[in-house]
């Protein structure tokens, strides 16, 4: 009887144990499988593997403890089955939740940049007001429109107020997707353009032989370089970069307008390019195809004009106003025991940095441009040449291949950034038009002209530390100063 009460009361602990280590273990698990999910060993699982090897002469008491030790298999079975379906549950929830953060930032992704807000608005004033127009066929929808269109796109104030009141009455809006062939090298031009919103790209030739001379965003017009001749055929092909609004206006009405304008502007445009150092010498026809093939605009001040590393594709002259140049030059900062805990260097991409240091930049202002400079300077490719005679008259020179050498080199891009002073008149031209029509003399002074623009990065590194260090001087001596006099 006591024996049998010994046992019972054995078995009753050993159950009770075992439950309390289950417990102990299902709460172990939980904990792992929110963690790093690794497999986890229980130790009773341990000693009941221990036990079920154990040699066959035991004692009676301890043949008793392995038998109530083979009991408890069922429990662990029925906690590790428990956990096992917990844990295929936790793993199939945050599967789930990956897939669903995937999707999301895949369909993220895909979505299309919302358009700017100002420039829709802007599209749908123009649109209104030419359903107004062909509605009323009054006057006031025509003056709105040419407040509007002057306000926002450049190259329609190049235009005088009549002109550009006669425009409002005929132009159409045409919206084309990105890749759309809005103008065919080789075909007969039939149509002028303003650029609402979006971009377009000039180019010639096509594949392989495709050369690039231009990239117009809104503001900009096109389709005036064949428009002396009605059956002219167009020289480049003009394409959509991104989805394009543009405002059409037939050739022979473009014509009739842009000849009503005055003579004498024309001739006052001209004088006023022949006083620009580049151009005193220039003929007539010279002169005659620059008014062609520019556009005069008028900016504000602190705007940008060209950006620094973006690519080479106009050339412009500053007519009226100023400009400055600023060049955007890195340097490296180290810790140093002297100068203030601190030295800044010249950084280039093959300096060593160390632990600690600093890459920042600093914007330097190079040099200013004033009534008749122009900018970018023309470089001439290295693998052109320019011909000479034997007595070293320059004779000719492969414009088409310098034009192919610009359009492939990849480091023509613009030196600095251009910000105008004060509001400015500025002349533009394709860089690429402008070496097609330019005198052969014109362009071999242009090639060989140098200005402060062409002054390597480690020469403006170097002029910018012996300022700094100079002013470090000067701000420590006169601390000095000032502390004796107080003393």
């Amino acid at each position: 009887m006591r024996s049998q009460k010994k046992s019972g009361s054995f078995r009753r602990k050993v159950l009770t144990a075992n439950a309390s280590e289950a417990a102990s273990a299902i709460e172990a698990v939980s904990d792992s499988s929110r963690g790093e999910g690794k497999d986890l060993v229980l130790p009773s699982q341990q000693e009941h593997r221990r036990a079920s090897n154990a040699p066959a002469a035991v004692t009676q008491a301890g043949h008793q403890d392995v038998q109530y030790l083979h009991s408890a298999p069922r429990l662990w079975r029925i906690a590790f089955k428990t956990l096992l379906i917990r844990s295929q549950l936790v793993a199939q929830f945050q599967a789930a939740i990956s897939t669903v953060e995937s999707i999301l930032s895949t369909s993220q992704k895909h979505v299309d940049p919302e358009p700017d807000k100002e420039d829709v608005s802007f599209s749908e004033k123009v649109k209104a007001l030419i359903r107004t127009r062909g509605a009323s066929k009054t006057s006031t929808s025509i003056t709105a429109m040419e407040v509007l269109l002057t306000s926002r796109l450049t190259s329609f104030r190049r235009f005088s107020l009549p002109q550009r009141l006669k425009f409002c009455e005929l132009l159409q809006i045409e919206c084309h997707p990105p890749g759309k062939i809005i103008i065919l090298e080789g075909h007969v031009s039939t149509s002028f353009y303003f650029v609402l919103t979006g971009k377009v790209e000039i180019f010639k030739g096509c594949g392989d032989e495709k050369i690039l001379i231009n990239m117009l965003g809104k503001g900009s017009s096109f389709g005036d370089r064949t428009m002396s001749v009605l059956n002219d055929k167009r020289t480049a092909t003009v394409a959509t970069v991104e989805t394009t609004e543009i405002l059409q206006i037939d050739k022979r009405d473009f014509m009739s307008i842009a000849e009503s304008g005055s003579s004498k502007e024309l001739a006052a445009r001209a004088e006023q390019l022949r006083q620009l150092p580049d151009f005193a010498s220039a003929t007539k026809e010279f002169l005659e195809s620059m008014l062609t093939y520019s556009q005069f605009v008028t900016i504000e001040s602190q705007q940008t004009l060209s950006t620094q590393d973006t690519r080479v594709l106009q050339m412009f002259w500053v007519l009226s106003g100023s400009c400055r140049c600023v060049r955007t030059v890195p340097f490296l900062r180290r810790h140093a025991a002297q100068l203030d805990g601190q030295q800044v260097v010249p950084y280039s991409t093959d300096l060593p940095i160390e632990p600690g240091d600093e890459v920042f930049s600093e914007n330097l202002n190079i040099c200013e441009l004033s009534i008749g400079d122009h900018f970018p300077g023309l470089r001439l490719p290295s693998r052109c040449q320019l011909v000479r005679s034997p007595r070293g008259n320059v004779i000719s020179l492969d414009r088409k291949e310098c034009i192919r050498a610009w359009a492939e080199d990849p480091n023509n891009v613009s030196p600095v950034t251009v910000l105008t002073n004060t509001k400015v008149d500025i002349m533009i031209i394709s860089q690429s038009e402008f070496l097609e029509m330019a005198p052969l003399d014109v362009l071999v002074v242009m090639f060989a002209q140098r200005t402060a623009l062409d002054v390597p990065v480690r020469s403006l590194q170097m002029a910018y530390l012996q300022k700094r260090q100079w002013e470090h001087y000067k701000k420590k001596v006169t601390g000095e100063v000032l502390g004796r006099r107080k003393k």
